[in-house]
């Protein structure tokens, strides 16, 4: 197998998706799910998000979230077909599939590393033509019944914050790169703060100045911007360029 000098892995909710939507989840909790689901959806995200701002999740919590969050959707019947109609107009950052397309022309793999549901995000992709230009998308698989309905999730493929950066490294192992040249872009501190692998090489895109001090605990270099991929795109061809 040909081996990579760089690899990139990015975080997909307000990373490559502008933080307007919230999350995929949030799309997904409003138009895929009927008002009641939509309710308790609300008031499970309300208890989970108190404790994360308290305290932080810890490990345990996270998988429960998680845990309940398909719990409510298997309840609530989604099928994948609800899943791609949803989706269906999901729009991405200014200068994404430009900056994608740049990476694609280097040679450089790039990963989806997401604290997310993996048919939601290939959903996404694919309405938009990306999905080609993306190597590998790590994020929990939901699981199906044989008329289409979520049932479960399949656990060895569950991605939470705190194992963002194993799969950082199992992506760079696949393609021979060095830990030290993994590039990582993402957008929370908590959820992101172990994307990649250095600190130096992650980078991160805030809404606000509170946003962008607070990424750089964790991120070497950080951008306010809510709408535009510009800034990670420069920073990342900087990078690749740089040595």
């Amino acid at each position: 197998m040909r081996t990579a000098k760089w690899a990139v892995v990015l975080d997909f909710d307000g990373t490559l998706i502008p933080p307007s939507y919230g999350s995929l989840y949030d799309v997904i909790d409003t138009h895929g799910m009927s008002r009641t689901y939509h309710c308790r959806a609300e008031r499970m995200r309300k208890h989970y998000l108190a404790k994360a701002l308290e305290s932080g999740l810890t490990r345990a919590e996270q998988k429960q979230w998680f845990a309940d969050t398909v719990a409510l959707y298997a309840d609530a019947g989604l099928t994948m077909r609800t899943i791609n109609r949803t989706l269906a107009n999901i729009r991405f950052r200014d200068g994404v599939s430009a900056c994608l397309m740049d990476l694609r022309s280097r040679g450089i793999p790039v990963a989806i590393v997401s604290y997310g549901i993996a048919q939601f995000i290939r959903a996404a992709l694919v309405w938009q033509g990306l999905e080609m230009l993306i190597d590998k998308v790590y994020s929990t698989r939901l699981t199906f019944d044989a008329h289409g309905k979520v049932v479960g999730f399949d656990p060895k493929t569950s991605v939470y914050p705190f194992n963002k950066g194993a799969f950082s490294r199992r992506f760079a192992d696949v393609h021979g790169v060095p830990y030290r040249n993994i590039l990582a872009v993402g957008d929370s501190p908590s959820g992101d703060r172990l994307l990649g692998h250095l600190k130096e090489n992650r980078f991160g895109l805030a809404r606000t100045e509170e946003g962008r001090k607070k990424l750089l605990e964790v991120m070497g270099d950080v951008a306010i911007d809510a709408q535009s991929f510009a800034p990670a795109t420069e920073w990342l061809l900087e990078k690749v360029s740089s040595r």
